[in-house]
């Protein structure tokens, strides 16, 4: 029988984040190595660079390898490829491109145009995309941006409570 590698995680669409960790995963048949060699490209497959050289091919057909702190390669042309160790055209290389991308926050509210009185209460609420837990610092400026003032200088939450706001018009 022919040998068969099957990379199936990431296999396209997927979104990684400088940093991460993610799992990559293949399925294999009638492969005789106990090893695989994993590799990733940020230019569609015309180059490869290394994310580890010889790892367990896995057991009943299945494998596995956790790609630690992903680099720093922003790209949305990406592909891994699992190879055999000894027989490197047994392999497999993702169906489609995934990225890899920055961190990344968005503020939800106040995103622009709002009209909030001083002394009042108000939640500043945002979004941040990344692998894990998302450390932030909450400031505010009166002057478009030229100076900042801070809130919160360190949270994990995804909102906070302003209150009460400075009443100041500005």
């Amino acid at each position: 029988p022919t040998p068969v590698i099957t990379v199936t995680t990431p296999n396209g669409g997927n979104t990684y984040y400088v940093g991460g960790n993610y799992t990559i995963q293949w399925t294999y048949q009638f492969v005789s190595g106990s090893f695989v060699t994993i590799e990733y490209s940020t230019d569609n497959g015309s180059t490869w660079s290394t994310i580890i050289a010889s790892t367990s091919i896995g057991s009943g057909g299945n494998g596995s390898y956790t790609w630690n702190n992903i680099p720093n390669t922003v790209s949305s042309q990406c592909l891994v490829r699992v190879s055999e160790v000894g027989n490197l055209s047994d392999n497999d290389v993702s169906n489609a491109v995934f990225s890899i991308v920055y961190p990344y926050v968005i503020v939800n509210s106040p995103n622009g145009g709002e009209s909030w009185n001083g002394c009042t209460s108000q939640t500043i609420s945002w979004s941040a995309y990344q692998y894990g837990t998302m450390t932030v610092k909450v400031e505010y400026s009166t002057d478009n941006g030229s100076t900042w003032t801070t809130l919160v200088s360190s949270t994990t939450a995804s909102s906070y409570n302003w209150n009460p706001l400075p009443n100041t018009a500005t």
